[in-house]
């Protein structure tokens, strides 16, 4: 059996990697070298690149000896109504089964128009900067329809191609109007886009859940940008790449699933690092307790950090492949990265686990209060209140000069303030609440002062000893 996919989606080169990763020879058809240079390099694939009508497409298949045993997956975008009509009419004559991978629609928003020309004719009369993420092909609708004022206020996003980037000039668009970048792109991303260049309108695709059509149209939401959206064609019958891979295996997919164990840093989505920040942008789902995923976008978030619990989502829902697991401040530093590592391993050995570092608080503390670390003692109390935790925490505090301390909360600083006090150590407080948010507040008190202090939100302390013994 010979496969064949027409491609130019994510989803085509989704596809094309799972039978490659099962070293299923293939081949894969591309309307352009762009499309060719970001797909996955295989020895299981035969790249094919150009524009074909359907007496060309007849061609490919037959100089290819396709027939009645073979099958034809047609996976281009959902506006590529033509090229769809093309690939049906060409399958017809050969016998060969065909696949629609259909892509799922984003959810509706803003002003809806059925072509670019009837958007045309509405902004035109409309003021302020516009920002098309449309794709070249109905470019030159658009700049015959609206007056060359209208054109010099159109900013143009487009895929980083010889081949957009001459159309879009070629049809007035200035050069420093052009955005050339390879999407989708994040909420954060669009936003500042947006921001960057003024743009009161947007006009997008309904490109769906793969194409970022949500983040685009939410960052635009956030700023009071007007969203336009050209509607599909039509409503779509078809099937997932999973199903796809079913239908030609005849088996289910299994992926090698990425499972990301990652540092968030104290709370704030700005203390995250570039690395974290990739993986939740790259991911299928990501878990963790309520306030960290609150500051971040994903397809799908679960409010949950325990191994087991993460572990029935990901039995339940297999095409997650890529899952990142949030961890506050530094997964290497009293957090529950190690067992959930070791779980993950012993209940998928297959799966790639990787753990990636975070800014702690205790350094993001250190940072804030001008001291350094590398000679401080680190205890934990969080979520432990046996008389040995406490002991463990006043015995550091009575031998070190600093001691940073994660507590579970204000209660904490009390009980041990009170205990200090009455040792009669001379020992002031330095407590830092919510770090790294807006409400972020650090103060330093003495042990009078941190036995009556009292704050609801996540802290993180050091207790500095001008006295410290010496043992």
């Amino acid at each position: 059996m010979k496969i064949m996919i027409f491609s130019g989606t994510s989803e085509g080169r989704r596809l094309s990697e799972m039978l490659s990763s099962d070293g299923i020879p293939h081949f894969v058809r591309v309307a352009t070298g762009y499309g060719r240079d970001v797909m996955t390099e295989s020895d299981a694939v035969t790249v094919g690149v150009g524009r074909m009508d359907a007496d060309r497409m007849r061609e490919y298949m037959a100089a290819n000896d396709f027939g009645s045993d073979d099958i034809v997956v047609d996976a281009t975008h959902p506006y590529a109504v033509q090229v769809s009509e093309n690939i049906r009419e060409a399958v017809h004559s050969t016998g060969c089964r065909i696949i629609r991978v259909a892509r799922s629609s984003g959810q509706g928003a803003g002003r809806c128009f059925g072509t670019m020309k009837e958007f045309a004719v509405f902004i035109d009369r409309e003021e302020g900067n516009i920002l098309l993420t449309t794709g070249t092909n109905t470019l030159d609708e658009y700049c015959l329809c609206v007056s060359p004022q209208t054109i010099e206020r159109t900013y143009m996003r487009i895929i980083p191609s010889k081949e957009s980037m001459e159309t879009a000039l070629g049809c007035g668009i200035a050069p420093s109007h052009i955005i050339a970048m390879q999407g989708p792109f994040t909420y954060d991303m669009n936003r500042a886009m947006l921001e960057q260049y003024q743009i009161r309108h947007m006009l997008t695709k309904d490109s769906g859940v793969a194409g970022g059509f949500s983040e685009k149209c939410d960052a635009a939401s956030s700023l009071g940008v007007s969203v336009n959206v050209i509607a599909r064609p039509a409503a779509e019958e078809g099937v997932s790449i999973f199903e796809a891979y079913g239908i030609i295996t005849g088996r289910k997919y299994v992926p090698r699933r990425r499972i990301v164990l990652a540092g968030f840093g104290p709370g704030r989505k700005s203390s995250a690092t570039y690395d974290v920040t990739d993986a939740i942008c790259r991911s299928d789902a990501v878990f963790g307790a309520g306030r960290l995923l609150a500051e971040v976008r994903a397809p799908r978030k679960y409010e949950m950090y325990s191994a087991e619990e993460i572990i029935k989502v990901l039995e339940k829902n297999t095409d997650i492949e890529n899952a990142v697991v949030l961890f506050s401040g530094d997964p290497g530093f009293y957090s529950g990265a190690k067992s959930a590592y070791s779980r993950f391993r012993e209940w998928d050995s297959g799966a790639d686990v990787k753990i990636i570092s975070g800014i702690s608080s205790i350094s993001y503390l250190a940072a804030a209060a001008g001291v350094t670390w590398e000679d401080a003692a680190l205890v934990s109390i969080h979520g432990r209140n046996s008389a040995q935790d406490y002991n463990k925490l006043i015995d550091a505090v009575k031998v070190n000069s600093k001691t940073f301390a994660l507590v579970s909360g204000d209660s904490d600083i009390r009980k041990v303030a009170g205990i200090l006090d009455e040792l009669k150590l001379s020992v002031n407080i330095l407590a830092g609440s919510d770090l790294s948010y807006e409400n972020e507040k650090i103060v330093t008190m003495t042990l009078k002062e941190a036995s009556e202090y009292k704050n609801d939100g996540t802290i993180t302390v050091l207790f500095i000893n001008d006295e410290p013994e010496i043992r």
